[in-house]
């Protein structure tokens, strides 16, 4: 009996062949087009990981405003205590 490592072992070979025969029809027209689409695939995504990374960035910084410094947290005032009458 064939174990399961050498049946897909056996699928995988297949597999292999199938797309080199499959390499071999294509036209070099063919590859250009799928290479101009695998560029303009990569130049897509980098554009959104860069929006996304803007959108985290603009989170942050609006998180960053509404907490904001006392800066008279530590001035000294005068303190009067209140005088009241019985």
């Amino acid at each position: 009996m064939i174990s399961s490592i050498e049946r897909n072992q056996l699928r995988m070979s297949k597999s292999k062949k199938q797309i080199e025969d499959m390499k071999k029809e294509l036209t070099e027209e063919d590859k250009l087009r799928l290479k101009f689409i695998d560029q303009d695939l990569r130049n897509l995504s980098t554009p959104q990981q860069e929006i996304k990374e803007d959108i985290i960035n603009e989170q942050q910084h609006e998180v960053k405003l509404k907490r904001h410094y006392n800066k008279n947290k530590y001035k000294e005032v005068e303190r009067e205590t209140a005088q009241v009458e019985p």
